[in-house]
């Protein structure tokens, strides 16, 4: 009998044997403790939803690449395959297919060396590159392009670097406040700079609130940051805050199963609605697409103001906050017309596609033939591409 048994675990592997061991193990104590093992797999699934945006990144990430695998492996696999059938072949048969075993087995083997070697260097440097080359190849494909007869004329020029404004902001704020990313936005008529007053220690971060916002004049020649700019706000969320309270984080739990493995809160401005309330836009990126995700603008989710409490708490912990907007429906809300909401990922994807303008071999090594880079200096605080206001262009 012990006999018997070891040869049947070596025949079937040591894992499998393990693998069905622990199984079966499992499942005896499911069937003698239910509901033990409905408690478990019920804290484990709240704690799972709870925790979903530390997963998030592993989930995204997941669905970036797993098109990618799956076309470097495939052929892979198919060679191996290929073999396995054509050494099954020639077992047992005539020399016709001894001779077809020989010579088409030897090609699978082959060209699976090769295909692995092709998938192993897929995720080299240098085979990320090529994706990431293929992706904005793909989107220039895509892009709507209007040639222009007359160049337009910008209005509404920002005269002040990101960060002067953001420096200006800092020295009129408390030491234990800080000032949030500056923001070009459009409030009614006007264009402004908005900063939100986030606290700068951590347990204000984890316990505190955005509690005031900075709006002056984006055209000035010196914005203007005395008191008299600062508005009172109150948000129970805000980028620089931490944990539940995070902005990023409570979006994330707002949306479904589908938009969570393929969205991504980007860019969070700060603006007045239509009816001249302060609100949170968050812009988010939709990696669409197939085997290649390319970012595309995927709506905006709108977080109206509100006080902390112990309701709003549960329901940033398992609800999430804010009103999804997509993006075909931007056009419905007046406020959100003419702002430049773009996600800076997408924005940035799309100006660098115009690498391909002369076709696939416009950027390559020796070529550049109308190639368009976008210059990336150290000293310069503000990122590129940046929105501008054009005269005659509709919103």
């Amino acid at each position: 009998m012990a006999e018997t048994e070891v040869e049947a675990v070596e025949e079937r592997g040591a894992i499998s044997v393990l693998c069905r061991k622990t199984w079966r193990g499992l499942k005896s104590f499911a069937g003698h403790h239910r509901k033990l093992t409905a408690t478990l797999i019920l804290i484990a699934g709240i704690v799972w939803y709870v925790m979903a945006p530390i997963w998030h990144p592993v989930m995204l990430t997941t669905w970036l690449y797993a098109g990618w695998a799956a076309l470097l492996t495939t052929p892979f696999v198919i060679a191996t395959l290929s073999f396995a059938l054509f050494r099954k072949v020639g077992e047992n048969g005539s020399l016709v297919r001894k001779f077809f075993r020989r010579v088409f087995g030897k090609l699978a083997v082959a060209f699976s060396l090769i295909f692995l070697v092709l998938a192993i260097g897929g995720f080299t440097p240098w085979g990320l590159e090529f994706r990431h080359f293929a992706g904005l190849y793909l989107r220039f494909q895509e892009l709507p392009i209007v040639g222009l007869e007359i160049l337009p004329i910008t209005r509404e020029e920002r005269l002040q670097p990101l960060r002067s404004v953001w420096t200006q902001a800092l020295e009129g704020t408390h030491e234990t406040e800080s000032p949030g990313q500056p923001r070009f936005v459009r409030i009614g008529k006007d264009y402004r700079w908005t900063l939100p007053v986030a606290p700068t220690y951590p347990w204000q971060k984890i316990f505190g609130a955005i509690n005031g916002i900075y709006n002056v004049s984006g055209t000035a020649l010196s914005p203007s940051f005395l008191k008299d700019s600062r508005e009172k706000v109150v948000f129970d969320v805000g980028e620089e805050l931490l944990f539940a309270k995070n902005t990023h984080t409570c979006v994330l739990r707002g949306l479904s199963w589908f938009k969570y493995w393929t969205y991504q809160p980007s860019d969070v401005i700060y603006l007045k609605d239509d009816e001249g309330k302060w609100v949170q836009v968050v812009s988010l990126i939709h990696w669409d697409g197939f085997p290649v995700p390319l970012p595309k603008f995927g709506g905006v989710v709108v977080i109206e103001q509100r006080e902390d409490s112990i309701l709003s708490f549960f329901e940033r912990l398992f609800l999430g906050c804010g009103k999804h907007i997509p993006a075909s429906q931007i056009g419905k809300y007046p406020y959100l017309r003419g702002q430049n909401i773009l996600p800076t990922a997408v924005s940035r994807h799309i100006a660098e596609s115009f690498r391909f303008r002369a076709g696939w071999s416009g950027p390559l090594w020796g070529n550049h033939e109308k190639d368009i880079r976008i210059p990336d200096l150290p000293v310069d605080g503000n990122d590129l591409p940046f929105g501008v206001v054009f005269s005659g262009i509709p919103a």
